[in-house]
């Protein structure tokens, strides 16, 4: 199932009368993320873990 989210174009993104068009933007980007790793908590967690394993060790390089 798709759904579609409308949001203002790039060109307009600075107009806005009371708030900037890019504030419910960014909240509905959040709500995703939210919901998005309310799944798989631990295995997202171990994930992010060994990504920041291996970028520690390139960087001692």
């Amino acid at each position: 199932m798709d759904e579609v989210i409308v949001v203002p174009s790039l060109l307009h993104l600075n107009h806005g009368n009371l708030i900037s068009p890019q504030f419910p933007l960014l909240v509905m980007i959040d709500i995703l993320y939210a919901a998005g790793m309310r799944y798989n908590r631990d295995e997202k967690r171990k994930f992010h873990e060994k990504t920041v394993e291996v970028i520690d060790r390139s960087g001692k390089c």
